[in-house]
């Protein structure tokens, strides 16, 4: 009797602990964000967690009325869910696939679906399944597919050759656009030392390039390379490329767009070439007129080239720029240009000018504006010769211009202007030499002449970088 109440209680106790084994599991599946649940050998739920409920729709006296989990799927899936479900029952496998869920009211949404056998005394009772919503991540997945779709479609159709390099510059990809660029089908790039086809100068430095940028692990963008094409023509692609990394971060290679800009790159040569022509011509014209004002006036030959390269000199000291120095060039080879209206017989009058003669030589600054502000000319060269003869205290002519109001040129100008007219000969007088003339420059320094092209003057004559020929 004992043995038997004995054997009762601790059945009793099995049975407890079983139950509250079988309570804490329904708590955990309930508080599970995905659908658990359980059917027996035909298939009919037995359970079903929280969540199932919420996302089907369906209440527990569906339940009881002996819903199948196959019903739970759209008939497209159905028999595939089912012989996958017998497999799972039969081998005592598991089983994972993606399936189309079907709700209570009829909408449906994207699952995977993971089942394996429940087993009592080693044979199958039934199954137990995980589902779990996927409908986020199939549309990001078909979103993502015709991404890749579009990028194909641009790839293959794009008029720029897409490529892919490894870390030595080998090309592991090109688009067909290759042919149309340079004349060579992808598989005569892909895999070999495409590198050899760059223009020799460009090969040694796209291979300096890449050990800088391979250390960096960054790309780069406006490289423009020549290329050999297949015809034996030289093409100029620009190129723009980014690092490509592993998952663990390493670089790996770069992926990259080349354009062919060969036609803007003739248009360009062709463009340098007729401004150097222009040049030439507008400095040949600028000289012819230089001439022409020497020949009227033969007592300052050479005072205009002298001038012009002690102008030069100066703007050089100060820190011009070869677009600015030539802009003074072009000025100072004419700032005389006005003196054609001036009467032979005054330009070289042997004596002292009387003040009616001398208002009219003063006038060769107004008159040689009037002339070249007809000129297009890429500098303000009219407005240079104008103010050549002004003065920072606004005591120089012909419009009484104070230093902030005169062309930083001008004012080079002028004082290169001074310089070579008192250390020359003149009908009136004869040469004062270059240490009267430097003495001028100094003395009126701040008064009339700007300091500091006053003081590059002199520095240049003091540390003997310029004199007159």
């Amino acid at each position: 009797m004992k043995n038997s109440l004995s054997y009762s209680a601790e059945r009793k106790n099995a049975e407890e602990a079983l139950f509250q084994s079988e309570q804490k599991y329904r708590e955990l599946a309930n508080s599970l964000p995905t659908c658990i649940f359980e059917a027996d050998l035909d298939g009919r739920i037995t359970f079903a967690n929280r969540t199932a409920f919420e996302w089907f729709g369906y209440s527990e006296v569906d339940l009881l009325e002996g819903k199948n989990v196959i019903q739970m799927l759209a008939e497209a899936d159905r028999q595939r869910a089912d012989e996958s479900f017998r497999r799972v029952l039969s081998a005592g496998e598991t089983s994972s696939g993606e399936y189309t869920a079907l709700r209570k009211e009829g909408r449906t949404f994207s699952a995977l679906v993971t089942a394996r056998a429940m087993v009592k005394g080693g044979r199958p009772i039934g199954l137990l399944g995980i589902l779990i919503d996927i409908t986020e991540r199939k549309k990001a997945e078909e979103e993502q597919r015709q991404q890749d779709k579009k990028f194909r479609a641009f790839v293959e159709t794009t008029n720029e050759w897409i490529w892919a390099i490894d870390l030595e510059g080998n090309h592991t990809f090109c688009n067909p656009a290759l042919e149309t660029i340079l004349g060579y089908l992808p598989e005569e790039f892909v895999g070999k030392d495409s590198l050899a086809y760059l223009h020799d100068e460009d090969r040694s430095k796209v291979q300096e390039m890449l050990k800088e940028k391979n250390s960096k692990k960054e790309g780069w963008s406006g490289l423009v390379l020549r290329w050999h094409h297949k015809d034996g023509s030289i093409r100029f692609l620009e190129s723009t490329a980014v690092p490509i990394l592993d998952q663990a971060g390493e670089l790996v290679g770069y992926r990259g767009a080349d354009r062919d800009i060969t036609e803007r790159k003739q248009a360009e040569e062709s463009l340098h070439q007729s401004m150097i022509q222009l040049r030439t011509t507008l400095k040949a014209s600028i000289n012819a007129l230089a001439s022409a004002i020497e020949m009227r006036d033969p007592s300052t030959t050479g005072h205009q080239e002298r001038v012009t390269k002690l102008a030069c000199a100066i703007a050089r000291e100060i820190g011009f720029s070869e677009e600015q120095v030539e802009c003074i060039q072009i000025a100072g080879i004419i700032h005389d240009i006005g003196k054609i209206y001036v009467p032979a017989e005054i330009l070289s009058k042997p004596g002292k000018l009387n003040e009616f003669e001398f208002m009219i030589v003063k006038t060769h600054s107004q008159v040689g504006y009037k002339i070249l502000s007809k000129i297009e000319f890429p500098w303000p060269i009219a407005d240079i010769v104008h103010q050549h003869h002004e003065r920072v205290n606004g005591s120089g002519y012909p419009q009484r211009l104070t230093g902030k109001d005169i062309l930083l040129e001008a004012k080079i100008l002028g004082v290169a202007d001074v310089v070579e007219a008192m250390s020359s000969h003149r009908p009136y007088r004869p040469a004062l030499g270059i240490p009267v003339a430097l003495e001028e420059i100094f003395r009126n320094k701040g008064v009339l002449y700007d300091p500091e092209v006053a003081d590059a003057c002199l520095k240049l004559f003091a540390e003997n970088k310029f004199k007159f020929e």
